[in-house]
């Protein structure tokens, strides 16, 4: 992690790696424990976060309100920010007036601290970050922003499918653009996107099937 410190909300906090964290590996024992993270960095001046299993990513945006330094970037392991939600568990309606602030320390470790929980008191821990380089998850969504949308039938896993589902806020759809063989491209709201590689799907002719549903589109009359 460079030598930055930011100071957000806590409920933004919780939306920024919560959203993303569904989309990591979910074994931190993997021969690529670095997909079990969640990677944070500044880009633009924008606080992004982003996690991939090399199957499906996910990649969203802190509001514009959050003041990031240039430079930030962090690797954080997913066991870490489930640790840290379970002790800076409070009432959703006390999140949005705490706040939350992260700093680096010598040997690859972040100093989080969090003001006053009720009956709790400030509480400061230290993490330790992931080694490493993070996967270029942007070539992953270059290819997805750049490919032409596919007019041919795309399967996808429907397990994965509905981890895009929780991260969708009240009344936001989840759209999904096939590129074919490449890695489909997700948006949901404005200020999420993902990816996520289609399973081997062959939608060939099967008279016995169709014809289950011929009713529904019978012959047009002469």
């Amino acid at each position: 992690m460079t030598n930055r410190t930011l100071t957000m909300p806590l409920a933004d906090w919780d939306d920024l790696v919560g959203r993303v964290a569904l989309f990591a590996h979910r074994n931190s024992r993997d021969l690529v424990p670095i997909l079990s993270c969640v990677h944070l960095y500044e880009a633009q001046g924008r606080l992004y976060a982003e996690a991939t299993d090399r199957y499906r990513l996910g990649s969203t945006v802190a509001p514009a309100t959050v003041v990031v330094p240039e430079g930030f970037a962090a690797l954080i392991s997913v066991e870490s920010i489930a640790d840290l939600a379970r002790i800076t568990k409070a009432p959703a309606r006390l999140r949005d007036s705490l706040s939350i602030t992260l700093t680096s320390e010598s040997g690859n470790r972040l100093r989080v601290s969090i003001e006053a929980l009720p009956g709790l008191g400030d509480i400061v821990m230290s993490l330790q970050l992931v080694d490493g380089d993070y996967p270029s998850a942007g070539k992953i969504l270059h290819t997805a922003l750049t490919g032409e949308p596919a007019v041919t039938t795309s399967g996808f896993n429907p397990e994965f499918l509905a981890d895009y589902r929780k991260v969708a806020k009240r009344n936001e759809a989840v759209v999904i653009s096939p590129r074919g063989d490449r890695p489909a491209l997700i948006r949901v709201g404005d200020d999420f996107i993902g990816a996520l590689v289609p399973i081997r799907y062959t939608d060939a002719p099967a008279p016995e099937r169709d014809a289950l549903w011929a009713h529904l589109a019978p012959a047009p009359t002469a």
